[in-house]
């Protein structure tokens, strides 16, 4: 049995971490970009309008938008359980849409053509994971090998990246969430974090780090707020621009993911096509996220 993933006819972002370690130059081996032809198996149930979208808390935002754009319209019921988890209600026929900010694992993609399930993403936006710390901070940037040493407990005082004489507090999100699938792919490669590292939830970090002039973290880049500082990493701050231009390196994409691909014209497919759409585009950058396309003014 031949298992794969359907897309559709249109230009999306795809995130292919490598295993190039701490200290790589650019981690993007795999274009980010892809245009593929969609399947002719249609998405279950096209035309109804009452559908649940559960997965990626990074994406929620984007979600609702979409969902308060569509009022009136459509009856959407928004779940925040993650990535993963919204991938597997997909898969069992729990839920109508997934929303992630990651392309589906190959074990995912597996379990569904088990079931008969066809994944296919959508394309919304693309994300970057930032480091942040304390406003007050005056480091500007860090190395990719510096951020290595940092949460593997090599470096600990922030004098010794050009900072205050403080011990550094690295603080990592939950190893279930995708910014830390990301982060460790990249930053970490194949070693763990060290046991200098805490752990928390994520929708503790921003405070957390907003609070402590220690602190060293990673968030979205569509949630980052002026209570933190997102630092450079290899010289290449964290902005629209160099997302886009994959000049940055933690960079993600955002989608909306069916069973099949909707039927042209229906409920869902008007949901899930939105966000290519000028006006889609716009909730996307308004909310701090990173347009797949420039619309211009």
């Amino acid at each position: 049995m031949i298992i794969r993933q359907a897309s559709v006819l249109t230009i999306f972002a795809v995130l292919v971490p490598t295993a190039a370690g701490p200290g790589c130059q650019n981690a993007h081996d795999i274009p980010i970009i892809g245009l593929f032809v969609p399947e002719s198996r249609p998405a279950k149930d096209p035309d109804r309008t009452a559908f649940v979208v559960n997965g990626s808390t990074t994406a929620a935002p984007v979600v609702k938008a979409f969902a308060e754009h569509f009022k009136g319209k459509l009856d959407v019921t928004l779940k925040e359980t993650g990535s993963g988890e919204g991938i597997a209600r997909l898969i069992s026929g729990h839920h109508d849409i997934a929303s992630s900010s990651r392309n589906a694992l190959p074990e995912e993609i597996k379990q569904a053509g088990e079931k008969g399930v066809w994944l296919v993403p959508h394309p919304v936006a693309l994300d970057a994971t930032c480091v942040i710390v304390h406003p007050s901070n005056p480091v500007k940037g860090l190395t990719v090998r510096q951020i290595h040493d940092i949460y593997t407990g090599k470096i600990t005082n922030w004098n010794q990246v050009g900072g205050a004489d403080k011990p550094i507090r690295p603080v990592s999100q939950e190893n279930t969430r995708t910014s830390y699938l990301v982060f460790k792919s990249y930053i970490l490669g194949g070693d763990w974090p060290g046991l200098n590292v805490k752990y928390v939830r994520k929708a503790q970090v921003l405070d957390l780090v907003a609070g402590d002039e220690a602190a060293i973290c990673y968030h979205s880049l569509g949630k980052v707020n002026p209570k933190v500082k997102a630092i450079e990493i290899n010289g290449v701050a964290p902005t629209p621009q160099t997302v886009r231009s994959r000049q940055y390196l933690l960079i993600r994409p955002i989608f909306l993911m069916t069973d099949g691909y909707p039927k042209v014209g229906s409920p869902i497919y008007e949901f899930v096509t939105f966000a290519m759409g000028k006006e889609g585009q716009k909730i996307v950058q308004d909310l701090g996220f990173v347009p797949l396309m420039d619309f211009g003014k």
